[in-house]
């Protein structure tokens, strides 16, 4: 019998660290393998068919699952390849970010274009060698030929079946996630954002979230989950987005080591977002519009957008206003040493951006609340509930 359940929240390949991608293709595979011993087999393998639900990968597609013809080849093997094997190898093989290619092409990346990435050694990898370089190749080749001809079966059986999701399996984790240069991984570890400057706002944070009392928080700017895990202690089930790989790969490893339940974490670049995709823009709803939490936070964040990427307070606040009732936000004043790095190489042109800038800002959506400054730093912590009636005309 099975029992269907909600996804707490649906997230998508393009959202996932390597290490989230590759337990997904370990999962599909292992499906896979245990459907051949069945007599069953997967008619389709894509990434959407997987979902992180209370920490681990989650097959969720029932409906894909057939009878074996064991003298046909796998119909999903080129869909695994493109959608989870490719990219695991872009981004091992080349550059982290490669791996967000994905969301360019709805049905996973091309092998030709994976083949063509790919550096030559690759060709000296038996895997890569036989399930991309050669997989494209002859794709390019059968794609001239007459679907009678390529749609002819015949010369497999089930032990090849079986040897190729082995096969694909022992490719997959072979490969080892690659880390970018700079990371922000670090950041709490740092003397301007050290032990007891984390410590104190630890204990804020908890506090705060307490008399909000949210059953749902979103952490935008979670960095490698410090305060996400503040706010899963306090009861609420927690998606955590950062745009550094790094990052969330350094997040989703330690909590699938802790085998911590109720926090996600997710790749999300705040000024160039997930969208919403597929035909007529509705088959992948975009990032904020597939939930609602009662909560969001945004800590050591706003000074990145404001500042970092040039978007205007005002235009900040109707932003959060928009997606959540309760706010709980840190003001970075221009003081604090973060922000003379981030000005070192560029013209200050924030002359608003200041404590009674972002306050005013701010009270045209939300109501104050609490206001705590944060100890052994200039910093201070805003709890907001958002008006039912903004002050003024967004």
């Amino acid at each position: 019998m099975i029992h269907p359940r909600q996804v707490p929240y649906i997230s998508y390949a393009g959202e996932w660290c390597f290490s989230q991608l590759r337990d997904a293709a370990s999962t599909t595979l292992s499906i896979q393998q245990r459907a051949i011993a069945g007599g069953m087999s997967l008619s389709d393998a894509t990434s959407s068919n997987i979902q992180f639900i209370e920490g681990a990968p989650v097959w969720i597609d029932t409906s894909s699952l057939t009878r074996l013809r064991p003298e046909q080849p796998w119909s999903a093997y080129g869909q695994f390849c493109r959608e989870f094997l490719g990219p695991l190898a872009v981004a091992a093989r080349c550059h982290p970010d490669l791996q967000r290619a994905t969301e360019l092409w709805l049905g996973g990346m091309p092998l030709d274009v994976v083949s063509r990435l790919l550096p030559r050694r690759t060709w000296l990898s038996p895997g890569l060698l036989v399930h991309i370089h050669l997989h494209a190749w002859m794709e390019r080749r059968t794609a001239k030929k007459p679907r009678s001809v390529v749609n002819r079966g015949g010369g497999y059986s089930t032990g090849a079946h079986a040897g190729l999701a082995q096969s694909l399996m022992r490719t997959v984790r072979r490969l080892r996630p690659r880390r970018s240069a700079g990371t922000w991984s670090d950041y709490y570890g740092d003397a301007d954002t050290g032990a007891d400057y984390v410590a104190a706002k630890r204990k804020l944070v908890a506090e705060l979230l307490a008399v909000a009392a949210p059953k749902t928080v979103w952490d935008l700017g979670a960095n490698v989950g410090t305060f996400s895990r503040v706010a899963r202690e306090s009861g609420a089930q927690v998606v955590a987005w950062d745009n550094e790989p790094s990052c969330v790969e350094d997040f989703y490893q330690e909590c699938r080591s802790r085998r911590e339940k109720g926090i996600l974490p997710l790749l999300l670049d705040l000024t160039n977002p997930s969208p919403a995709r597929g035909w007529d823009g509705t088959e992948r709803p975009a990032w904020c519009d597939r939930g609602r939490p009662d909560l969001v936070m945004a800590l050591a964040l706003l000074h990145h957008l404001a500042i970092g990427n040039n978007v205007p307070l005002e235009r900040l606040a109707r932003f959060f206003a928009r997606h959540s009732p309760w706010l709980l936000i840190e003001f970075v004043p221009k003081q604090d040493p973060r922000i003379p790095q981030m000005l070192a190489l560029r013209e200050d042109i924030f002359p608003g951006y200041t404590a009674a800038g972002f306050e005013h800002a701010f009270a045209a959506w939300f109501d104050t609340v609490r206001t705590v400054p944060v100890p052994h730093s200039a910093r201070v912590l805003y709890l907001w509930r958002r008006r039912v009636t903004p002050s003024r005309a967004p």
